[in-house]
């Protein structure tokens, strides 16, 4: 299964038949094959009733693939990052706090290229890499080109005792470390993606 951010809405690509099946009143169930995928995405992005969808087909693989080709994809990486109190770190960048990542550059890894978004975003100068923890995909439209972007999220730390400094260039405009008890004023205004980490890795009942 895979799970996209289309223009804000959660959109399952699965060949679960089960999970097609079991949708609530406010899912959309659809049956697809590549073809027609052009115009379900059109129909996703226009629609203001249903909150979710769910696109079913028995080949995923032909599918994902049939997915992707209807935009230009573009990889991110970017840290779910803790200093040494366990405290996480988080921007806020046009109206909504978000966790620091960006577009990785033509020669570098993806893992080279989150850590320096990292330090970049924060005005870190020491950011120590873990491991991959989760592939998220959203979409967007800039300049008149669908892009999907596929942001790869690692593990990172950072000791103690460096200044933040936002990278105003890129509109992040307030940098705080986050007790992961205190976090409900960042899954009150953040993205759906990020509060889905937030619940995976941290775990919903701390940040309530």
């Amino acid at each position: 299964m895979y799970k996209v951010f289309v223009y804000g809405k959660p959109v399952y690509l699965t060949d679960d038949l089960s999970f097609f099946q079991h949708t609530h009143h406010n899912h959309k169930a659809v049956y697809t094959n590549a073809d027609d995928l052009g115009k379900m995405i059109k129909k996703i992005r226009r629609s203001g009733l249903i909150s979710e969808y769910v696109i079913y087909s028995f080949d995923l693989l032909e599918l994902w693939q049939a997915f992707t080709s209807l935009f230009t994809v573009i990889d991110a990486g970017g840290g779910i990052i803790r200093n040494r109190k366990g405290e996480l770190l988080f921007i806020f960048r046009k109206g909504k706090w978000d966790l620091p990542k960006g577009k990785i550059e033509a020669g570098e890894t993806i893992a080279d290229g989150a850590i320096r978004e990292v330090k970049e975003e924060c005005g870190l100068n020491q950011v120590s890499l873990g491991k991959l923890l989760s592939l998220t995909y959203h979409t967007y439209t800039e300049r008149n080109r669908c892009i999907l972007k596929r942001s790869h999220w690692y593990e990172m730390s950072v000791p103690d005792g460096q200044k933040l400094i936002p990278q105003a260039e890129e509109d992040i405009t307030e940098i705080k470390w986050v007790k992961p008890a205190k976090l409900t004023e960042i899954r009150n205004n953040t993205y759906r993606s990020v509060a889905d980490l937030i619940d995976e890795f941290v775990g919903p009942a701390l940040s309530d």
